[in-house]
């Protein structure tokens, strides 16, 4: 009843699609207690519903519930992602910490993360509500950036990166991209002598302040 419901203006699959993700964005809160006693909480549909807090497992589960329900197909995908409390230069090791999903539409696969687009959590540990667009059908070339699938084939590259080349992408958030930022390397750890030169391009009208910091984390 609920995606008869919110997909019921919708003229397209595309407009399905986006009412799920607004509606999952705005009403389910990121279950940070649960998360830090490094628990699962609820993790699937139903529960994520009736209880309003979840992890990313019910989000993605519950974004594929109700894609199911309105007509399409989608998956719910596992893997690496580099959020709260990343580090650059990290390794991936052990069980998979983050799940999104992937919608077809138009006959094309596109990338979705309500758990991402919904908010963030503070670095005093406290979640925020914060919409965020770029998790929404999000180009694959940007969300390897930040999403590693245990699938390779989930990364909808035409040539998918290693683990190892994903752990050395330099780390970007969401904001790089809404405003238009490019980088002119992708390693997220240079090595050098004595200089470095880092081409950083912006569109005309967004300033930029920038520092950079040896990887023990001592400012350079």
């Amino acid at each position: 009843s609920l995606a008869a419901y919110l997909i019921e203006p919708a003229k397209n699959d595309r407009e399905k699609a986006r009412a799920l993700f607004r509606w999952i964005t705005e009403n389910i809160d990121y279950n940070v207690e649960v998360f830090f006693k490094g628990g699962s909480g609820a993790t699937n549909s139903e529960d994520a519903l009736k209880s309003r807090k979840s992890v990313c497992y019910g989000y993605s589960d519950l974004f594929l519930s109700l894609a199911r329900e309105a007509g399409l197909q989608a998956v719910k995908i596992r893997g690496y992602g580099k959020g709260y409390g990343y580090v650059p230069g990290r390794s991936f090791t052990g069980p998979f910490n983050h799940a999104w999903n992937a919608v077809k539409i138009n006959g094309s696969w596109y990338l979705v993360d309500c758990t991402w687009g919904a908010g963030y959590v503070s670095g005093e540990g406290q979640y925020v509500r914060k919409f965020d667009d770029h998790y929404f059908m999000t180009p694959p070339s940007q969300f390897i950036y930040s999403h590693f699938p245990e699938d390779a084939r989930r990364q909808l590259l035409d040539e998918p990166l290693s683990k190892e080349e994903f752990e050395n992408l330099v780390y970007l958030e969401a904001d790089f991209f809404n405003l238009g930022l490019m980088l002119g390397q992708r390693n997220g750890t240079i090595n050098a002598e004595s200089q470095v030169n880092l081409s950083i391009f912006a569109p005309d009208g967004v300033l930029m302040m920038a520092k950079f910091e040896y990887a023990d984390g001592m400012a350079a």
